[in-house]
């Protein structure tokens, strides 16, 4: 008898244990919607800090609790006093509406962008470049910044943040540093320079996983190096010459193969798919544009944002819109409060993402309910690790609620720091990260 009981009570011990595992695998598959194979993992035109090739908990977030909310960040300058703010505006915002909220106390600020929850800005008047949280509001000192002798800074513009290293054009070279919080007077880790002596006030700057694009404004040309290069270089390639029809070439963004020029000498914007002595393959001009002054530009979600620097203005185009067209969204007037907008930089939608430690695993649970969105991929990474790996072969589909969980039964939360990245995929199949997030066993 007491041979039975025990057998019974063993049998009930392992059907317990086949249930749980057997829910959780039904949870971890359903959660998300159904499952499809999707596009092959791509970094190239991530323009934050790619999980690829290290992976450093500066730029994770430990449980983020609410989304981020997509916004426009632009620089602005006070002509008076020579004082500068940024304004940050809501993304459906359209008209003569006020900034949301605004950060002062910079110098002739030009180049922005946000990093995770870091905004990193360069301040011409002062050749510096400097960090705030990306939520700072009013005059706040900077989290950090980059200034000083040794940073050979001078006439800064741009500023574009790729893999963990700070890329800056100035007035005749572009200089690279080290994403080092509280580093100060920083050296440059290298510094690109045009050994034919082709620079001539640089401007706006993108940078991909190869190459680093710069606008050399009174150069009348894009220049593209190496991003891997220092010293005195010459230029991988080019677009120079009488058929590009660039007049004075201020910001630049790379997408979908195509480089996009804002050019202030005659009000246009022109986009390239090739390079050399070669005409734009379209080109957004005309009085019905509104593009006056066109400086910085910035492209999410499809769609091109526009500083108009004399104009006072933000002009939004669909990407691939050519010709005399009228912008599908402008904010101006006296309420914006722009002032000569140089830079711009917009913050998509990125996802509430957060992971709990289970007795069977990770939980990640995450919100996103937009509509270009088509599914998930998620990567991770343990201590120790470089790279980051896909564990989700499949795709994780969009839902209409926009709420996902994924259970990551191979995570041992006991013996690991976990590092998870999230990555999604738009109508265009195009893969971009989303939130980054880690957990660590306390």
């Amino acid at each position: 008898m007491e041979k039975s009981k025990k057998a019974i009570t063993i049998a009930s011990a392992i059907l317990c244990v086949v249930q749980v595992f057997f829910w959780s695998f039904l949870v971890s598959v359903c959660s998300g919607g159904s499952c499809d194979y999707g596009p092959s993992s791509s970094y190239s035109d991530y323009p934050y800090p790619s999980p690829s090739p290290t992976c450093t908990s500066s730029y994770l977030s430990q449980n983020p609790s609410s989304e981020i909310l997509p916004q426009i960040y632009t620089t602005n300058i006070n002509k008076a006093t020579g004082d500068s703010y940024i304004n940050v505006y809501n993304l459906q915002d359209n008209g003569n509406v006020k900034a949301s909220r605004q950060i002062t106390g910079l110098k002739d600020a030009r180049g922005i962008q946000v990093v995770n929850e870091s905004l990193c800005v360069v301040n011409k008047g002062h050749n510096s470049i400097a960090v705030y949280k990306a939520s700072d509001m009013d005059r706040v000192s900077p989290l950090w910044n980059i200034s000083g002798p040794d940073t050979l800074l001078k006439g800064v513009w741009g500023i574009f943040v790729n893999q963990q290293e700070i890329y800056v054009s100035g007035e005749s070279c572009i200089t690279v540093y080290d994403w080092a919080p509280g580093k100060t007077n920083a050296s440059p880790k290298r510094s690109i320079s045009d050994v034919d002596g082709g620079f001539s006030s640089l401007s706006g700057i993108y940078v991909d996983n190869t190459y680093l694009y710069v606008a050399n404004r009174f150069g009348k040309s894009v220049k593209v190096y190496d991003k891997s290069q220092n010293g005195s270089v010459s230029s991988a390639k080019e677009i120079y010459g009488s058929n590009t029809q660039l007049l004075e070439p201020v910001g630049i963004f790379v997408e979908e193969g195509e480089v996009f020029v804002s050019d202030a000498g005659d009000n246009s914007i022109k986009i390239y798919n090739s390079f050399g002595n070669i005409a734009p393959v379209r080109s957004i001009q005309g009085p019905d544009t509104r593009l006056n002054g066109p400086h910085g530009i910035w492209i999410s979600d499809e769609s091109l944002y526009v500083c108009n620097y004399k104009e006072n203005s933000v002009t939004v185009y669909n990407m691939m819109d050519n010709g005399n067209i009228s912008p599908k969204q402008t904010i101006q007037g006296e309420n914006t409060g722009l002032s000569y907008p140089s830079g711009i930089y917009v913050a998509e939608k990125l996802s509430s993402l957060k992971v709990t430690e289970q007795i069977n695993g990770v939980q990640l649970e995450w919100k996103n309910d937009s509509k270009n969105i088509i599914g998930f991929y998620i990567w991770r990474a343990k201590r120790g690790e470089e790279n980051y790996t896909k564990i989700t072969p499949l795709m994780i589909m969009a839902n209409e609620a926009g709420e996902y969980s994924y259970l990551d039964r191979d995570a041992l939360p006991q013996d690991f720091v976990y590092r998870y990245q999230l990555q999604k995929v738009n109508t265009l199949h195009k893969e971009k990260w989303d939130r980054s997030v880690s957990l660590e066993q306390k």
